[in-house]
């Protein structure tokens, strides 16, 4: 284990408060928690909430307590069906730094990542700091590609910074996203902000991931790709959208709601319609089962959709025309019919590649 436990931190810096939820991350857990404790960056309180695991990461949780004294272990039953919208809540009680960061279990950490963010939010007085990730694959063990979705809408940030959504309406959630574990936030923002996590199984952050960046008024990027995103470690992603379709939209509809309530809905409309379409069809695209499948597909079609009121928009309303494809294709097909087609796509595709290597075998 390699924790640097001698390290005196430096109390002229701001105090950052990191908020790890922890369900049954054992396998890794030691190396999320050496990229934040590793970190070039010394002045941290490390709050991490046991969410009722049930594996050794409580076992694990104390040894590092133990050892470093800005480890802090608070444990909580695990609500079900809540994802780690409780215990992100529940660690933000103890937050006392000046800024916080929520930061998931099974990622890690380039060690100058903490640094950088503190340092542009103190240059620019920012709200929150929004930096980029990179995708870890387990299963290889190589880093992979920029997390594309995060890299695209960082480059649609406005040259002048910091900014806030007036300064880019048309993109502004885009540049937000759906993801909370790339963000620094300014622990004051954030209080006054009133916001908190939804209790929903998958998509807990969104709530909080849309609001903050339209109540910000000063919002700054950091183009460095710092998070190491795990992907394929074994956990189907499939299993878990299959389990819970719902979560494709209905973390929005209390995002939508906030922002009537605001009077400025009509302003940012179309970034948000365009970031819950991709939202919706990462959700579509996983679904393993067909009876889940077919009930997804006839729930957006015949409630989700008109309840957006967007049966109407023309295909220049989306950013990607892909996106109005596949949403037209919903509208105007049925599940059958777009398994079918799918089914038959790709037969035709790899059925010429078979056919093909068994002509060069003979």
């Amino acid at each position: 284990m390699s924790i640097q436990s001698d390290i005196t931190s430096d109390v002229s810096l701001p105090l950052v408060s990191i908020i790890v939820p922890v369900y049954n991350s054992s396998k890794y857990l030691n190396e999320c928690l050496d990229s934040i404790l590793n970190q070039t960056y010394h002045n941290l309180e490390v709050i991490c909430v046991n969410d009722g695991s049930v594996d050794n990461s409580l076992d694990i949780l104390k040894d590092y307590e133990v050892k470093d004294n800005r480890v802090h272990v608070i444990s909580k039953e695990n609500e079900g069906t809540g994802g780690a919208a409780p215990a992100r809540n529940m660690g933000y009680k103890y937050a006392t730094g000046k800024y916080v960061q929520w930061l998931d279990s099974d990622d890690f950490f380039e060690l100058d990542m903490i640094k950088t963010l503190v340092e542009k939010a103190e240059s620019t007085n920012a709200d929150i700091v929004i930096c980029g990730a990179k995708c870890f694959d387990d299963r290889t063990k190589q880093m992979g590609l920029p997390y594309a979705t995060i890299i695209r809408g960082l480059a649609l940030t406005p040259s002048q910074q910091p900014f806030s959504y007036r300064d880019c309406k048309n993109h502004i959630f885009q540049i937000g996203n759906t993801y909370i574990w790339n963000k620094l936030f300014k622990r004051v923002f954030y209080e006054n902000s009133g916001l908190k996590y939804d209790s929903i199984p998958i998509t807990d952050d969104v709530y909080v991931a849309n609001l903050s960046v339209i109540l910000a008024e000063r919002i700054t990027t950091v183009n460095e790709n710092f998070i190491c995103y795990r992907i394929n470690t074994g956990v189907s992603q499939c299993d878990n959208r299959t389990s819970h379709p719902d979560s494709a939209y209905v973390a929005f509809w209390p995002v939508i709601k906030k922002l009537n309530n605001l009077d400025i809905y009509d302003e940012i409309r179309q970034s948000h319609i365009n970031l819950i379409m991709i939202c919706i069809r990462y959700f579509y695209d996983g679904i393993a089962k067909f009876d889940v499948f077919e009930y997804l597909h006839n729930t957006l079609r015949d409630e989700v959709f008109p309840r957006l009121n967007i049966l109407d928009l023309s295909e220049d309303y989306f950013y990607d025309p892909l996106i109005y494809r596949w949403f037209r294709m919903i509208v105007e097909k049925t599940a059958s019919q777009v398994a079918f087609d799918s089914a038959f796509a790709w037969s035709r595709k790899y059925g010429k590649i078979a056919a093909t290597t068994l002509v060069l075998r003979e």
